[in-house]
């Protein structure tokens, strides 16, 4: 499964807020646009408009708000320590998420019999943030601004990276 594209929105409540309007929010969007998953106050949908939705209600009851997209990675999915910093796991669902404008996705695939792909990863390995297997093949997350470096390492060990888009 490639990772799916989910829509965050992260709420700044106001310190001092009149007591029920956690509940009064949630209500709302129960009815119109329930989150598929939630960290704290980053309440994650499936879908734009959902979020687009949630926003409305938040601003309605004054709840200033920031929109990220993000992308759910599979379960089972090897999450590197540098990558607290770039995503995060769930408390609600115990789903894996990258903010989607921080990473870049790719597969690395042999281009032909001199290719030695499990050296590349090894010399990749220092800059990967998570990485997890899909259709027989390792998919890989780095920075964003790592797209270059990987491919010339990829080129260096006779391979190539593909770049993976996301669902959604």
């Amino acid at each position: 499964m490639e990772p799916i594209r989910t829509f965050g929105l992260d709420m700044d409540l106001p310190e001092g807020r009149r007591p029920g309007i956690d509940t009064q929010i949630i209500a709302e969007l129960a009815e119109s646009s329930p989150p598929i998953d939630r960290d704290k106050e980053l309440l994650i949908f499936g879908s734009r408009r959902q979020q687009e939705e949630a926003r409305a209600v938040m601003e309605r009851h004054g709840v200033a708000c920031e929109n990220f997209d993000l992308l759910l990675f599979p379960d089972g999915a090897e999450l590197r320590p540098s990558f607290t910093d770039y995503g995060f796991t769930s408390s609600q669902g115990g789903r894996i998420y990258a903010y989607a404008d921080a990473v870049f996705l790719y597969t690395l695939r042999s281009r032909g019999p001199q290719a030695e792909p499990s050296q590349a990863l090894l010399q990749m390995e220092e800059h990967l943030l998570a990485s997890f297997e899909q259709n027989g093949e390792m998919c890989c997350a780095a920075d964003i601004q790592s797209d270059e470096l990987m491919e010339r390492i990829a080129r260096a060990y006779g391979c190539e990276i593909s770049p993976l888009s996301a669902e959604n």
